[in-house]
């Protein structure tokens, strides 16, 4: 049996591992004042030099549309649309504020 396999970039899985395995990633909000940036979007030093410069960055979940654009696209590639799911805790998920540390 195939089954696809999604999970959220919470899961900080390596590119080649999620590409050698067709893994499906819900991408998480980043957010500098009123701009949100999907995760991957800004270098890991574009988010640390802007949170050292002052900036204060919070983190959300993704859409309900951003869900269904990538279970969508698991379901419509594996022949037997079935989905293992592994997503990050409600009890961890939600706001983070990340506080510069000057």
């Amino acid at each position: 049996m195939t089954f696809a396999i999604v999970t959220d970039s919470a899961a900080d899985l390596d590119s080649k591992f999620i590409l050698k395995e067709n893994i499906r990633i819900v991408p998480t909000l980043l957010i500098f004042g009123k701009v949100a940036y999907y995760d991957g979007e800004l270098s890991q030093n574009e988010v640390l030099d802007r949170i050292m410069s002052g900036e204060y960055a919070t983190t959300s979940q993704s859409s309900p549309a951003d869900f269904e654009k990538i279970y969508s696209q698991a379901v419509n590639d594996y022949p037997s649309k079935e989905i293992l799911a592994i997503h990050i805790s409600s009890k961890l998920s939600g706001f983070v504020t990340v506080k510069p540390i000057l």
